[in-house]
């Protein structure tokens, strides 16, 4: 079951699957203004239906598997400042915040990144985040 995107949440380049019918779904790239599509890809549309089950129309986030595999026409990247903002927001909430929150945060900042080919690691003794480009797709799982 995947989890409805709630919009006091929404960031900026965050990947989600908009469910718009019984039989139809699409997946979309939130820009901080507009939802950019993905290339057609009729396999991928398959997927997220069939991971969109019985849930309602609306819009979710979107799994590893098929963000990493949606292709986006625009060339829109995270900022070098937002990325360091989101960062550092993050390692704040890790060590002070709820375990749950801090926990989906990052697993929406791993995600958003993958989909750009970049990997995240925490190094938790030295607090220091690493960002690095991805070789192999492969290497994030």
């Amino acid at each position: 079951m995947l989890e409805r995107v709630k919009k006091q949440d929404l960031r900026p380049h965050t990947i989600v699957v908009r469910k718009t019918g019984p039989a139809a779904a699409q997946i979309l790239l939130f820009d901080g203004t507009l939802y950019l599509p993905a290339r057609p890809d009729a396999s991928l549309c398959a997927r997220a239906l069939t991971a969109l089950g019985e849930q309602p129309e609306g819009d979710y986030y979107c799994p590893l598997d098929m963000a990493m595999a949606a292709h986006f026409e625009h060339d829109h990247a995270m900022s070098l400042v937002e990325l360091h903002e989101r960062l550092h927001h993050l390692r704040d909430l890790e060590l002070h915040g709820p375990a749950e929150r801090a926990q989906r945060m990052w697993l929406r900042l791993r995600n958003e990144l993958l989909a750009y080919g970049l990997g995240l690691i925490w190094e938790r003794e030295s607090t220091v985040w690493s960002v690095f480009v991805l070789n192999d797709l492969q290497e994030c799982r």
